[in-house]
C-alpha cells in the first residue's frame, strides 16, 4: 500500500472507511490522550497492569502490530 500511486478520489474513500472503524477510533482517543497535557505514561502502564490477563496480552498485540508497522514504514 505504501509507496503505490493512489488517486485523490480512492484515498478520501479509504480515510472515510477507516475513520469508521474501531480501532481507527481507538487510534484517535489514544493519540488524543497521550497528547493531553498532564498525560501520565506510568499511572497508564499501572492502570493496563490491573486488566484481566487476556486483555493485556491482546493490547500488547495491538502495540506490538503498531511497532512492527512503524518499523515497515521506516524503510521505505
Amino acid at each position: 500500500m505504501y509507496g503505490e500511486r493512489t488517486c485523490q478520489c480512492c484515498l478520501k474513500k479509504m480515510v472515510e472507511k477507516w475513520k469508521k472503524t474501531m480501532e481507527s477510533r481507538l487510534a484517535t482517543d489514544i493519540m488524543d490522550a497521550v497528547n493531553t497535557i498532564g498525560f501520565d505514561s506510568t499511572k497508564f502502564a499501572e492502570l493496563m497492569c490491573r486488566q484481566h490477563r487476556t486483555l493485556q496480552q491482546s493490547a500488547f498485540r495491538a502495540f506490538l502490530a503498531w511497532k512492527r508497522e512503524l518499523a515497515t514504514m521506516e524503510k521505505l
